[in-house]
């Protein structure tokens, strides 16, 4: 009987790992220069907790995951492993629903 093996998906951090940047900061200016009002609208989306609050920015922000400045050699890297490893998916954790992406 031989052990069987569990593939795991590999999970990267998005912010700070993945992207050079915080990508709440960059959504939420970019929300705010779409519209000034946004600005009074924080307050109500805060209020639906840290993820809402998340939510409501990247639902407003129009960006797709694919668009992400991405650090190149990490990606490269990240491919290579999921092939030396058989693994199924590189799941990237952010608290977007709004910006899953899946390789």
């Amino acid at each position: 009987m031989s052990p069987t093996t569990t593939k795991l998906p590999l999970v990267v951090d998005l912010d700070g790992t993945l992207t050079p940047t915080d990508t709440l900061a960059e959504l939420l200016i970019k929300v705010v220069k779409q519209s000034p009002l946004n600005l009074l609208r924080l307050p109500f989306w805060l209020m639906k907790g840290r993820a809402g609050f998340k939510e409501a920015i990247a639902a407003r922000a129009g960006i797709a995951a694919e668009h992400l400045p991405y650090r190149a050699p990490l990606l490269d890297y990240l491919r290579e492993d999921l092939k030396a490893a058989e693994r199924d998916e590189l799941l990237k954790r952010h608290g977007y629903k709004a910006l899953d992406y899946h390789e």
